[in-house]
């Protein structure tokens, strides 16, 4: 249990309050799964509550083997100003009770532990509480990014250890799509420091700083909303006009891709079609290499000179299914394939003029589709 928790404890869960409190609002649980290197490890159930006493932010949850933990209670509780006010734990780590309460009178953080005792720590009185393994400490560090300036830091205190800090480097807007819908969201770069390493991560959060997504790529950690746990999900959207997606079924899986057509199309008309197809390791549909969507730019490109052009997520990933792991030159062909005979069923494609454009190493897979088509 203590190494998950010093795996958690690289990832920095922390959790602070908005300076400014709303109105009271009835709370509602959100959902938030975790996962390790890809392998699911547990659920975490959030409430956020906002009135004129603060900010109170309550979470249950448990995380399987090896962790063996059930979050009985966290309660992380900030008074209007936004200063800290307390931190509870009630759990249950490989069938033993733990209990942490840390409460906050002026700059003093006194907590008390049935595993570490009693300590204290000096805080500032913006200071961020921060308790190994809590998704709800996330949840709360996303609403402070949108209140910090790129550049600066905030102040943190891990329960029950010691004081560090956490600096916001880039913010950047972003757009996600579930299944057909589309929602803005906000990604936050940030730098977790310590006395031993420095260690980057990434926050997204909708427009109004609820947390959608955390991901630590040094320590294998994604933490997800759990309804952007689907295949139907992809961040990165880039959007032309005329733009309309589309599910495409394949032999056991389906290809989630996207259709754009010329904005001047005549009604009617069959119209001229183009396949693009990316290189490896460059996966998503849109095509983002170094920030630029090469394929989402090419895709509207070809539509303004009078194409209709699909691009679409290869197989494993964004919100196309099967596995990519285990697939082969001919597998990405095949799926190429697919793509043609779905436009050539559509009534605004002419069937006969069909033309697939691969990059980079996409076009030894057009050729491979194209070379066993008529």
């Amino acid at each position: 249990m203590r190494s998950y928790l010093r795996l958690l404890h690289c990832t920095w869960a922390f959790l602070v309050c908005a300076p400014a409190i709303a109105a009271a609002q009835q709370p509602a649980a959100t959902a938030y799964s975790t996962f390790i290197r890809g392998n699911p490890m547990g659920r975490e159930d959030v409430t956020v509550r906002s009135d004129a006493s603060g900010l109170t932010v309550t979470s249950e949850g448990r995380v399987g083997a090896p962790a063996n933990l059930v979050i009985r209670r966290a309660e992380f509780r900030y008074g209007p100003d936004g200063a800290p006010l307390s931190f509870e734990l009630l759990g249950n780590i490989n069938g033993g009770d733990i209990t942490i309460r840390t409460t906050v009178k002026g700059t003093t953080a006194t907590t008390e532990s049935t595993q570490t005792g009693t300590s204290t720590q000096t805080v500032t009185p913006q200071s961020v509480l921060h308790a190994n393994g809590i998704v709800a400490s996330y949840v709360a560090l996303a609403r402070r990014l949108g209140e910090t300036a790129p550049g600066s830091e905030v102040n943190v205190l891990v329960v029950p250890e010691s004081p560090t800090s956490v600096r916001l480097v880039n913010v950047q807007n972003e757009r996600m799509q579930l299944g057909k819908e589309f929602l803005n969201a906000r990604r936050y770069d940030i730098l977790l420091s310590s006395a031993s390493m420095n260690t980057a991560a990434t926050i997204t959060t909708d427009v109004d700083g609820n947390l959608l997504t955390v991901r630590v790529p040094s320590q294998g950690v994604d933490i997800l909303r759990a309804d952007l746990t689907s295949v139907t999900t992809r961040t990165q959207v880039h959007s032309n006009p005329g733009d309309e997606a589309v599910t495409i079924a394949a032999t056991g899986f389906n290809i989630g891709a996207t259709v754009t057509r010329p904005a001047s199309a005549a009604a009617g008309a069959r119209l001229p079609a183009v396949i693009l197809v990316s290189g490896f390791g460059v996966n998503d549909r849109d095509g983002y290499v170094l920030g630029i969507p090469v394929m989402g730019q090419m895709a509207g490109a070809l539509a303004n000179a009078g194409f209709l052009v699909v691009r679409f997520d290869k197989r494993g990933y964004g919100q196309s299914g099967g596995r990519s792991e285990s697939a082969t030159l001919t597998d990405y062909a095949e799926d190429v394939r697919t793509v043609m005979r779905w436009l050539t069923e559509r009534k605004d494609v002419d069937a006969r003029r069909i033309a697939m454009i691969g990059d980079g190493d996409g076009a030894w897979v057009a050729l491979l589709a194209a070379s066993r088509e008529k």
